[in-house]
């Protein structure tokens, strides 16, 4: 693993997303400094396969572990935490954290017929691997008020950075799932975003404006099982 090639070409997505978190730039600084020492370090254990993602990931827990361990103050650290946390399958910053197979698993266990989660987070497609569910294109089911099931959708797929815009100041997906959601993603004209919709205006998107970024292609990802409620 070239640690000196990582930084030139990922050294400014690590410093933006070390911003975003800490909110200060001498901080954000010394914050990215400290994530490249430690893949510097680890480098020979490392796995460079989705360079981006790690990085991205290294840099989440990095400053989440600074903004505990120094007490920043912060609005709303401790949700920040909880969530950001989330992004990393296998991370541990307290024992509070939900794995994504928990969160699954609580999930399941809801007695509402339909369930709808939404995951902006690096490798949240991980969560559609745990019944058999893949990267997809975007589905066209009409999910219906009169339907039963659950929905699962990824920001991104398990093994990608849920990449930010500076310009758009957040996330790709979310913005485009929320800008679908208020009507842009309504093709049929009709007044209504479907689910079906929304997904779709957000993974085109998503993927168009991040296939010439740094961090790479971004796929949002699913998995849905819908099914029409049968009347009696």
């Amino acid at each position: 693993m070239n640690v000196e090639i990582l930084y030139e070409k990922y050294g400014s997505m690590v410093l933006r997303r070390c911003r975003r978190l800490l909110r200060d730039e001498d901080r954000a600084m010394d914050a990215m400094q400290d994530v490249f020492v430690r893949v510097l370090q680890r480098r020979d254990r490392l796995k460079a396969t989705y360079p981006s993602s790690l990085l991205y990931r290294i840099a989440t827990n990095v400053c989440l572990n600074r903004i505990r361990n120094q007490r920043l103050d912060l609005p709303g650290d401790a949700v920040l935490m909880h969530i950001a946390g989330m992004e990393d399958p296998e991370s541990r910053l307290d024992e509070s954290l939900f794995s994504y197979a928990r969160l699954r698993n609580a999930m399941d266990r809801m007695e509402a017929e339909v369930q709808i989660a939404i995951l902006d987070a690096c490798a949240s497609g991980a969560i559609t691997r745990l019944k058999g569910g893949r990267r997809q294109k975007a589905f066209m089911v009409d999910a219906s008020s009169d339907m039963r099931g659950y929905a699962f959708l990824t920001s991104s797929s398990e093994n990608e950075a849920a990449q930010e815009s500076d310009r758009i100041r957040g996330s790709f997906f979310t913005h485009y799932l929320v800008s679908g959601l208020r009507g842009a993603a309504d093709v049929t004209g009709d007044g209504k975003v479907t689910l079906s919709e929304a997904y779709a205006f957000a993974f085109r998107n998503t993927l168009k404006r991040t296939e010439k970024t740094q961090g790479g292609a971004q796929h949002p990802a699913y998995d849905i099982k819908m099914w029409k409620r049968l009347r009696r």
